[in-house]
């Protein structure tokens, strides 16, 4: 079965603008405000893509309208250059007679700059873990058992010392979905066949890590003679090594590759990072 993929989306976008005095750098801001809902998206760089196909027969595309996979509902890009003004001419302060040059040449021709950005994540969707109304169809949700868990953040890594998992495991209680403990233990696991029934959670009601990525330049510029110059550039991605996490890489309530399925016990657990560590690299250039 194909669903064409209907798509709405609504946006707000301001940018700012401003230079510092005598030239000695500017910003750019750009603010971006969205809501993207679809009924299916592609595979993108934000993870894994969505499964564009009705959950059941009879609902058809609309068990499928939802917040876009790619949607990010607040984006703030910032962009800066300041070049230091501190012996911008290099000369140094007379007084220092010969060693003014020197003085000059090393803490003058300073310049920072980068790109800094912050962003709402990305949702994604838990699923069942198995075809719940026999009808062929992949892409089944769990029962909601408790409403209150719709849209968190599932986006933390690090390991709760009280229980022993992570954090992120913890905002996906398995308690909160059905089938329950008790129908595993059982192994009555729900199946309606022909019936066109599906489960009542909604497609990409849980939440992605957002973005807080600083990368930042400093340049160094030495004049050595009228045609002759050295540049040392140093560059930072991700500066300050904020570690932000991936997408989940158990998004399934049951766990259907054992005999006679059981709950799945790493339900949210993380096992990957969205960017890369920080990584630095240096430039000298001589221009002559």
């Amino acid at each position: 079965m194909n669903i064409e993929t209907v798509r709405e989306m609504q946006v707000l976008t301001n940018s700012f603008s401003a230079e510092f005095g005598r030239a000695l750098g500017a910003v750019l801001a750009s603010y971006t405000w969205s809501k993207n809902i679809d009924t299916g998206t592609e595979a993108t760089s934000v993870g894994t893509g969505d499964i564009n196909a009705a959950v059941s027969e009879t609902q058809g595309a609309r068990s499928l309208r939802a917040m876009s996979r790619i949607a990010q509902p607040q984006r703030l890009v910032l962009s800066y250059v300041y070049d230091i003004p501190l012996f911008k001419s290099q000369k140094g302060p007379s007084a220092l007679g010969w060693f003014a040059p020197v003085v000059g040449r090393t803490f003058g021709g300073w310049q920072l700059s980068g790109n800094t950005t912050f962003a709402s994540g990305t949702p994604f969707t838990i699923f069942l873990g198995y075809d719940l109304n026999g009808d062929g169809i992949g892409g089944d949700r769990p029962f909601l058992l408790d409403p209150g868990i719709l849209g968190r953040s599932v986006d933390n890594a690090r390991i709760d010392p009280k229980t022993g998992i992570q954090y992120a495991q913890e905002a996906l209680p398995l308690s909160a979905f059905a089938p329950t403990a008790a129908q595993a233990a059982a192994h009555a696991w729900p199946w309606y066949p022909g019936s066109g029934i599906v489960g009542s959670l909604g497609r990409n009601t849980f939440w992605l890590a957002g973005i807080n990525n600083w990368d930042v330049s400093v340049i160094k510029n030495v004049r050595i003679h009228e045609r002759h110059a050295l540049t040392y550039r140093l560059e930072m991605y991700n500066t300050f090594n904020r570690v932000q996490f991936g997408f989940p890489g158990f998004t399934s309530v049951v766990d259907t590759s054992v005999s006679g399925y059981q709950l799945q016990p790493n339900l949210g657990r993380i096992s990957s990072l969205n960017g890369s560590p920080r990584n630095i690299n240096m430039m000298l250039k001589y221009s002559f």
